[in-house]
C-alpha cells in the first residue's frame, strides 16, 4: 500500500509540474508574440482584450502562432472580425461543430 502512495504522490507531482511547466510555454508563447509585433503590439493586445470571453483563448492562440509579418501589420478590428466569422461558421451546421477544437484551431481559425 505505501509503495502505492508513493507512486501516486510522484505521478501527482509530475502532473502538477507539467501544467506549471505548459501555462509558462503559453506565457512565453504570447510575450514573444507581443515583442515580436512591436508598434503594433497595442493591436494585438486590443484584440484579444476586445474579443468575446468564449473567443478570447482562441485570439490569443491565433496571435501566438502568427507569422511575424502578421503580427506587426494586422489590426484589431481584422482579426476580431475574422475570429467572429470563423467561430460563426463553426456554430453553422452540425458537422462543423463536430470539428475537434484543435483542428478548428488550426485550420479554420
Amino acid at each position: 500500500m505505501l509503495r502505492f502512495v508513493s507512486t501516486l504522490l510522484v505521478v501527482l507531482v509530475v502532473m502538477v509540474i507539467g501544467g506549471v511547466v505548459s501555462s509558462v510555454k503559453a506565457d512565453d508563447r504570447l510575450a514573444t508574440a507581443l515583442i515580436t509585433a512591436g508598434d503594433n503590439r497595442a493591436e494585438m493586445e486590443r484584440a484579444i482584450a476586445s474579443a468575446p470571453p468564449e473567443q478570447t483563448e482562441a485570439m490569443q492562440w491565433l496571435i501566438e502562432r502568427m507569422p511575424a509579418a502578421d503580427l506587426r501589420n494586422l489590426d484589431a478590428d481584422f482579426l476580431l472580425e475574422n475570429c467572429r466569422l470563423a467561430f460563426e461558421a463553426r456554430k453553422s451546421s452540425p458537422w462543423a461543430r463536430a470539428i475537434p477544437e484543435a483542428v478548428f484551431l488550426d485550420a479554420v481559425l
